[in-house]
């Protein structure tokens, strides 16, 4: 009986409206429902190896053709440390990293924010997708060898960059390796404490050799040259 009520009060609420000349409008639900989303496209990550590095990130956006007239904003932030973000097209946002203040860790956007119009400057709905990036000192490991008739010295160093000393040393683990035919295979695995490690082997004949650091809280790992002994 209720439902019958609905029904009656549906139909006299329309016969009212149709005497006084008006309509009821919907929304066509394809235009309502058209949504420009943005997303900022960040490096993975971001090794710093000089002073200045550059942070490149363009802009991918779907949603209907006009999404292109836009002004998007956002921070990428890590702990105290943040770069603003404005893009007015999808072309790269270019931001510069400098190695004397730049804190390492992984930096996440927020406080995004966006504006979007179509051809007759009619506002759209927009959103901006939340991304991230690492950015670490790019890493610096070395290894020197001597030889003593068939006692072979390795000497490992880990380190990373740093703008005015050239390189820091730093704790990392490290795998010392030896080229055996067209692979490198790992002879040593240990701690470099305080960037130093010294490997003593028996070797009678000469071979390749190189050390590979571990990536830590502030440097990419990274792998040495190779040195012949």
């Amino acid at each position: 009986m209720i439902d019958a009520v609905r029904r009656s009060s549906t139909i006299l609420l329309s016969a009212v409206l149709a005497a006084a000349g008006l309509q009821a409008t919907v929304a066509d639900p394809a235009t309502a429902a058209a949504t420009c989303t943005y997303r900022p496209v960040m490096p993975k990550r971001i090794s710093v190896g000089q002073s200045v590095t550059e942070l490149r990130a363009p802009l991918a956006v779907s949603g209907p053709a006009d999404c292109q007239d836009i002004s998007v904003t956002a921070q990428l932030v890590h702990g105290s440390d943040s770069y603003f973000l404005w893009w007015t097209s999808t072309k790269a946002e270019v931001e510069s990293v400098y190695a004397s203040s730049v804190s390492p860790g992984t930096y996440r956007t927020t406080a995004e924010d966006c504006d979007s119009y179509d051809a007759d400057y009619n506002e759209l709905s927009c959103t901006v997708t939340r991304t991230a990036t690492v950015i670490k000192f790019a890493g610096r490991p070395t290894l020197s060898a001597k030889r003593s008739k068939t006692t072979l010295t390795l000497t490992a160093r880990t380190a990373r960059y740093a703008e005015y000393e050239g390189s820091k040393a730093m704790t990392a683990k490290i795998s010392i390796q030896r080229l055996t035919g067209k692979k490198w295979k790992t002879i040593r695995r240990t701690t470099a404490k305080g960037g130093h490690y010294t490997y003593r082997l028996r070797a009678r004949a000469a071979a390749r050799y190189r050390v590979v650091s571990a990536e830590t809280a502030t440097a990419f790992a990274a792998t040495s040259r190779s040195v012949r002994k």
